[in-house]
């Protein structure tokens, strides 16, 4: 993924259409409309608890590759839409920016690009399948996860719903990020800030490594989940078309 996203971006740079005053364009008014699927991109915090299994011979080490992940994860999420815009300005960018991007650059980056996309996307789901069928386990204790037939039996029960809204044509593409930014953020938002007061309240582990204070304080957690709601309301208003056309 990331040489196929290196080829792309420096074949955007030496094409003579790209316009860096591209970037400069737009509303800040319509820029509200797609924070929903900005939020999915906060859903790789979802792979936190695989890594702290990884890292449990290591905890110390766990915040650095956080950090270095969520890093990772906006420079790669950024250079996309940077790229795209630059090369074809606001008014010429599909749904699905790399089917533009791709048609920009010629049929071997539309190949290029959208397989990159098809890559991303597996990664992203993958990553939250992965962590919804180890909550289901604990969740409902059905013991070690590595038990075939139950590992089968929740997979199962992880990945058909998904199929059964992509194949039926109740979900589109955008919708199927934008809803999922949408609640996966909210969840986001509460449960992490639930665990931290009930570790900190009733843990018995010295941690490897604790935030600092500013980072949770208490203004910071209400803004964190105040934003989220306001992001489900958003989304449940532009469900129901009580929003106006523009957004």
């Amino acid at each position: 993924m990331v040489v196929m996203i290196s080829v792309l971006v420096i074949a955007t740079l030496l094409k003579e259409t790209t316009r860096v005053g591209y970037l400069l364009d737009g509303n800040w008014l319509y820029m509200v409309p797609v924070f929903n699927v900005v939020a999915f991109c906060f859903s790789a915090q979802y792979i936190v608890p695989e890594m702290a299994r990884g890292f449990a011979d290591k905890p110390e080490k766990l915040p650095k590759a956080i950090m270095v992940g969520m890093a990772l994860t906006f420079t790669l999420l950024a250079l996309v839409p940077l790229s795209v815009i630059s090369l074809n300005g606001l008014d010429n960018i599909s749904d699905v920016a790399t089917i533009s991007w791709g048609r920009a650059l010629g049929e071997w980056a539309f190949f290029s690009a959208n397989l990159f996309a098809l890559c991303a996307m597996l990664t992203s789901y993958w990553g939250l399948g992965g962590s919804f069928l180890t909550n289901i386990f604990d969740q409902f204790r059905l013991g070690n996860d590595e038990q075939p037939a139950r590992r089968l039996m929740v997979l199962l029960v992880v990945a058909i719903p998904p199929f059964v809204l992509a194949y039926s044509g109740m979900v589109s593409f955008v919708n199927a990020l934008y809803f999922a930014g949408v609640f996966s953020g909210v969840i986001l938002s509460i449960m992490p800030i639930l665990m931290l007061k009930g570790a900190r309240q009733r843990g018995d582990l010295t941690p490897g490594w604790t935030c600092p204070a500013w980072m949770t304080h208490p203004l910071i957690q209400c803004f964190i989940v105040l934003l989220y709601l306001c992001s489900a309301a958003y989304a449940i208003a532009s469900a129901v078309g009580y929003l106006p056309a523009g957004w």
